[in-house]
């Protein structure tokens, strides 16, 4: 360790000098001084601080990203979410946001009432790497339409009586209409 010496040569004042002296030492400086006639001549040798504890320091991760190239389905359909990218070995966690949206731990998207899902992994810091969060990637869940279609058990009956004619499927408050057609059919 090398010390740094300083030669200081202070006229009068010898009070001040004192002082001066005083904090040098508290900082861990080696002082000698002496009084040659009305001056005082100092020396001091400056020690360096000792060397810091080793600072711990981390690294950011390559890049994370989500890499699925299918980011669509039907709702009630899972989306297996894939990542790529990042550093070391910390695990990839998912967090997703969107009405109905849920991802497990291994990072399967599930909608059950259609819509959009935002997701995000996130690798752990790891060792000399900090964690790392990929870009939000939005999934959508469309809701299919149940298929609409006459749902009658039977569709035949004697002559000049009535079928009732019931649907299923469908979405919404619309009205359902029916046409016919064949020679003496007629809907009432």
């Amino acid at each position: 360790m090398a010390l740094t010496t300083c030669l200081f040569v202070v006229v009068s004042a010898l009070f001040t000098t004192a002082l001066v002296l005083t904090r040098m030492k508290s900082r861990g400086a080696k002082v000698t001084s002496a009084l040659v006639g009305a001056s005082m001549v100092v020396a001091i040798a400056m020690v360096p601080a000792a060397s810091a504890a080793p600072r711990a320091y981390s690294l950011a991760q390559a890049r994370l990203s989500i890499s699925n190239l299918t980011r669509s389905a039907d709702h009630g359909t899972p989306i297996y979410v894939f990542t790529h990218g990042g550093s070391g070995n910390g695990r990839v966690t998912f967090r997703a946001s969107g009405a109905g949206c849920h991802i497990t731990r291994d990072g399967t998207l599930t909608n059950q009432t259609g819509g959009t899902c935002t997701v995000t992994a996130t690798k752990a810091k790891n060792g000399k790497y900090k964690a790392a969060t990929s870009h939000a990637v939005k999934f959508t869940f469309s809701v299919s339409e149940p298929a609409f279609a006459i749902s009658n058990t039977s569709f035949t009956a004697p002559l000049a009586s009535p079928i009732t004619v019931t649907t299923s499927g469908g979405v919404g408050p619309g009205a359902v209409t029916f046409t016919v057609s064949g020679v003496g059919c007629a809907i009432d």
